[in-house]
């Protein structure tokens, strides 16, 4: 049976910009308690295990950040199993995004309204035009499902001092822009963080009509 939980063709094309050239990345499924894991290449081969794959009440991440490519040769090399072993902050030779998370203020474990979404695209758009002002290039825009993520580019070794400064920078961020109904998620600076694989739906709580599962995307 077809997944309908994914899109190959967004996964594809945020695979190409955010590991681009074949990197290696780690794609975590949780479901429940339960925790499968893969590492690839390619989309070709990512595609085809995911036939293998039930997605509904699952929610798909990937690795944020540069692998070490040593790590392909784990057991779930170009395969999804269920796996104890997954990518931790050693693993990681180098920071490649700075992730800012902005995510409505909600009960725990349901899905954002229409409402909630909107209002979390419009501070993310005043975060993106105050790190302009900075110096900052443009972000890469996405609708992680329930909220919004900014993702900037950077070349930052693994190291207490990198880890530092991205957390400082999420902690100020916070401090200027987050409130009673939005807040910037500081806990998204250690190395090996997972984020929402763009292209698959965010399945958290039921999926009713004010409160729906939405497919995460790549918006700019």
């Amino acid at each position: 049976m077809k997944n309908t939980q994914i899109d190959m063709e967004r996964i594809r094309e945020a695979l190409s910009i955010l590991k681009p050239d074949k990197q290696l990345v780690e794609i975590r499924i949780l479901k429940g308690k339960k925790i499968i894991s893969g590492y690839f290449t390619d989309c070709d081969t990512l595609e085809k295990q995911f036939d293998k794959v039930d997605l509904r009440d699952a929610n798909v991440f990937y690795t944020l950040n540069y692998i070490n490519p040593e790590c392909y040769a784990r057991k779930q090399r170009d395969r999804f199993l269920e796996e104890k072993i997954t990518t931790s902050d050693t693993d990681i030779v180098g920071y490649q995004w700075l992730l800012v998370d902005l995510d409505p203020n909600r009960t725990t474990g349901i899905s954002s309204t229409k409402e909630e979404l909107i209002y979390s695209h419009d501070k993310g758009t005043k975060i993106a035009s105050y790190l302009r002002d900075l110096g900052f290039p443009a972000p890469i825009m996405a609708l992680s499902g329930n909220g919004i993520h900014l993702l900037y580019r950077v070349g930052l070794k693994n190291g207490p001092e990198q880890k530092e400064l991205i957390q400082k920078c999420l902690n100020a961020l916070d401090f200027l822009f987050s409130d009673e109904k939005a807040s910037v998620d500081t806990s998204v600076f250690n190395p090996s963080r997972v984020s929402k694989l763009y292209g698959t739906v965010a399945q958290k709580g039921s999926d009713t009509p004010e409160r729906p599962h939405r497919m995460s995307r790549i918006i700019s």
